[in-house]
């Protein structure tokens, strides 16, 4: 009908339920009033009514197509794959029925099936700029970040006021590192779609990664103005106040991190509440880890001063930390304190918290930060001889799977210089897989294979002068048992080495070499070797 393709959705349907009124047994006047209720966000009401359109005709194809755009809006998607294919099968040329299977099958996590079918409806119709998009979108899932920029530009050339691939190309340049133009690409989708919630989203995170909080809160901001519950942008602004140093506000916010897609997976269902700091001193606390190694070693210290609102602590952390943090005694004083491995039986609790709510529980602000170090302590181990000069450990790249990674890790050549750059220093590796981060370096000594756990990792760091690393779990090691640190820190840093200092509130005896510009890691090898060789000699 010529009014709904006009915008007039009151006009038609009027109009359909005249003639419905007339005979209610008109499955394209049922189709199209299923079509309205659609464009109104009413997709329970679409799918009821273009089902009882199907009941009438059950093969059309573009009925069925449609029934499988409203089921995939209620989430039904095993039941809109079903649509999706029976229109296939009725029309196999239906390029729509294609684009949107794999819309279905990329939900799924089935890559290269939705793969096929974006091409199949590029097959049938070359012009199609959303199936277009489409590609892109599990180019890019599948890490093919050229082949999704190709298929986002084709996109563009077809359809140029296309808010939604301009969103998506501004994705991938700023995955690729070309921020300014993701920057560029974001503005321009909103300049066209105000409400599209995650361009201003990730307009705020490519602002942030230039330096540019104002902008970076901006974003967030705006986001939430168009919906208030879109848990990322509100754990985005929560990152953004901590690392600005507002954690009065930070820490609340972070708890929206539970509704963000990367971290329900890791919330506990446990039926005890969540304690809130207040004292309880009849009652048992289960503290858990939630992230990673150096989350963990970062807020154990708050252990004790759990421990001192409680009758009982029971702490479960990941095996490979079990060991360093059950012996170290400024962590376990307390009679009361358990600390366990996860997988491990629970035993009965009253409440529990996971470790990075301990700081918002405890009310922690910039200037309360419980910083006494040593909190962790090695054990005992035999001292490294390697003849005069400073001994420095390093560790130059993290986990790779770790989003931005690729911004904060080393390659080996880049290691090589610096150990180049400092003769009469002996570096000790502390990359527990070299060969995952480049291979072993020249120059550098490595005996992380007698390495089983961070106990034995903690026990090398304690025979060391100074250690050395990008932002891994090493530094928060280091940091924990009082040894001096130095973090080689990307330009967009991570939130908790705060903004424009070369210090740590968190570890005393950590010192910065921060990036003055997005990947100048010359820059930064350039002055650690220049402050190496100033170093006191032992």
């Amino acid at each position: 009908m010529a009014g709904f393709h006009a915008g007039d959705l009151a006009g038609v349907e009027a109009a359909c339920r005249r003639a419905l009124g007339l005979d209610p047994r008109q499955p394209a006047f049922l189709h199209v009033l299923g079509l309205v209720a659609q464009a109104r966000g009413q997709s329970a009401i679409a799918a009821e009514l273009i089902g009882e359109a199907l009941a009438l005709k059950p093969d059309d194809s573009a009925m069925h197509g449609n029934l499988g755009i409203a089921l995939a809006k209620l989430g039904r998607m095993e039941e809109a794959e079903a649509a999706y294919r029976r229109a296939i099968t009725l029309r196999p040329d239906n390029a729509d029925a294609h684009s949107n299977l794999g819309n279905v099958l990329r939900h799924h996590g089935r890559w290269e099936e939705a793969e096929a079918e974006y091409r199949h409806a590029l097959a049938l119709r070359p012009s199609f700029a959303e199936a277009h998009s489409n590609l892109g979108n599990v180019l890019r899932q599948r890490e093919d970040l050229v082949g999704a920029e190709a298929a986002y530009r084709q996109a563009l050339a077809l359809k140029p006021a296309y808010p939604e691939a301009l969103y998506n190309l501004g994705n991938v340049l700023l995955e690729q590192g070309r921020t300014a133009d993701a920057v560029a690409l974001y503005r321009a989708a909103l300049t066209l779609n105000p409400r599209l919630v995650e361009a201003h989203n990730n307009l705020g995170s490519a602002c942030k990664a230039l330096g540019d909080m104002d902008g970076a809160i901006a974003g967030y901001q705006a986001a939430l103005a168009v919906d208030p519950r879109y848990a990322e942008a509100r754990y985005n602004l929560s990152l953004a106040w901590l690392g600005l140093g507002d954690y009065a506000r930070g820490w609340a916010l972070y708890e929206w991190r539970w509704a963000s897609p990367d971290f329900r997976p890791h919330r506990r269902p446990f039926p005890q509440k969540t304690w809130r700091g207040e004292p309880v001193p009849q009652a048992t606390l289960l503290l858990h880890a939630e992230q990673g190694f150096g989350d963990t070693l970062q807020f154990c210290r708050y252990i004790p001063l759990a421990a001192a609102r409680c009758r009982r602590v029971v702490v479960e952390v990941p095996q490979a930390l079990l060991r360093l943090l059950r012996d170290s005694p400024a962590l376990t004083a307390a009679a009361e304190v358990e600390i366990i491995a996860r997988g491990t039986p629970l035993p009965e609790f009253d409440l529990h918290c996971p470790l990075m709510t301990l700081p918002l529980a405890l009310d922690t602000r910039l200037e309360t930060v419980p910083a006494d170090v040593p909190y962790l302590t090695a054990p005992a181990a035999a001292p490294v001889d390697t003849g005069p000069g400073p001994r420095v450990g390093l560790a130059w790249a993290g986990n790779p799977t770790y989003k931005p990674d690729r911004r904060r890790s080393l390659t080996r050549t880049q290691v090589e210089a610096l150990v180049a750059a400092c003769p009469g220093v002996t570096f000790h590796s502390l990359q527990k897989d070299p060969d995952a981060a480049g291979g072993l370096p020249d120059g550098v000594i490595d005996r992380m294979g007698a390495v089983s756990d961070f106990a034995d990792t903690a026990a090398l760091i304690q025979s060391l002068d100074l250690v050395i690393s990008v932002d891994t779990s090493i530094v928060h090691l280091a940091g924990a048992l009082g040894r001096p640190v130095w973090l080689l820190n990307r330009f967009d840093s991570d939130w908790r080495w705060l903004r424009g200092r070369d210090d740590s509130p968190w570890y005393p005896t950590l010192r910065q070499f921060r990036q003055e510009m997005p990947g100048d890691w010359a820059g930064v090898l350039s002055r650690v070797a220049a402050a190496v060789a100033v170093w006191p000699r032992p």
